[in-house]
């Protein structure tokens, strides 16, 4: 059966999964939306610490953020059992960007709905893949 990640991946997501040894767990999950505003510096700091706080991982590094005059703001976090990354572009159009890869599960849902709430995302402009 043909799923939506197949039609979208081309068939990689198999191809990916075959190569990740039977005993690492690995969970991506990649979110798009369009914020309300801008994303500052602040939100993107508290956003990254709020989210590792409702999935429950183990902080490493506390956030990183870089802007760019250019793109806008880039963000990372390192977690015990991989991290996320975010990237914000303040325009000329407002978009989001996060990815998440961990080798810990977590609920994908509660970080969909976290992060579309946290940058007061409308529900027609929030997207997500989870591989």
């Amino acid at each position: 059966m043909t799923t939506a990640t197949d039609l979208l991946l081309g068939g990689q997501a198999e191809r990916m999964a075959a190569l990740v040894p039977p005993r690492i767990y690995l969970q991506r999950l990649a979110i798009h939306l369009v914020p309300a505003g801008p994303v500052t510096d602040e939100a993107g700091y508290m956003y990254l610490t709020g989210l590792c706080a409702l999935l429950e991982m183990t902080d490493l590094s506390g956030p990183v953020l870089h802007r760019s005059r250019r793109y806008g703001l880039a963000a990372w976090m390192h977690w015990e059992t991989s991290g996320v990354h975010l990237y914000a572009w303040d325009g000329p159009d407002l978009f989001l960007a996060v990815d998440i890869v961990t080798c810990k599960r977590f609920n994908s849902f509660a970080a969909v709905r976290f992060t579309g709430d946290y940058f007061g995302a409308a529900p027609d402009q929030i997207a997500h893949l989870s591989v």
